[in-house]
């Protein structure tokens, strides 16, 4: 059922992820993410979650914990821009997803901004492996959520046809304000 975005992008990760992947939460949030990405890329694989919020960082490892998944897991209160600082951020990467916006439930002053957001998917493009992929759910309903989808989308707008497949997916009969999902794609 095309529901929510969330359900469309975690039915996505189910069918690109896969043991031994690399892969990304950079906006972990709750962690309802980051466990799927955990449990769809283990064994053998290896995943990052990131979040500007050390309190979203500590859920997802509750989140985690109580679901019995620790190996192979790396969570950083840290900027999804700053992922290439950490110094096991090496080797390709199958799988990169963003909630953008901010944490519910939490202060809604802090949320992402439009241009580390798009220095953010240029980084973790650099990375992609072949057919590696960066789901990003925009959530425009909210100050500043409309003007970071705009940037966003004209930036993706601009990726070379040649390299890079780019989609977005959007409920026609919901508000202007829906969310919708852009995904990236490594053609090669």
């Amino acid at each position: 059922m095309l529901s929510r975005a969330t359900h469309i992008v975690h039915d996505w990760i189910r069918t690109l992820v896969r043991p031994g992947d690399r892969v990304v939460d950079a906006t972990c949030g709750n962690g309802h993410d980051t466990l799927l990405l955990a449990s769809c890329c283990l064994p053998g694989g290896r995943l990052w979650a990131l979040d500007i919020q050390a309190s979203a960082v500590e859920q997802t490892r509750q989140r985690l914990k109580s679901n019995g998944l620790a190996d192979g897991l790396t969570l950083h209160h840290l900027s999804h821009d700053a992922w290439e600082t950490l110094p096991d951020a090496e080797g390709p990467l199958r799988c990169v997803v963003f909630n953008l916006g901010y944490l519910p439930g939490s202060d809604k002053q802090i949320m992402t901004m439009a241009d580390v957001t798009v220095k953010a998917h240029q980084r973790f493009m650099a990375h992609l492996g072949s057919g590696g992929v960066i789901l990003t759910t925009a959530y425009t309903g909210h100050a500043g959520g409309q003007e970071e989808a705009d940037v966003l989308v004209s930036w993706a707008r601009s990726l070379d046809p040649a390299d890079w497949s780019v989609a977005r997916f959007a409920w026609i009969n919901q508000p202007a304000s829906a969310p919708f999902i852009l995904t990236i794609q490594r053609r090669n």
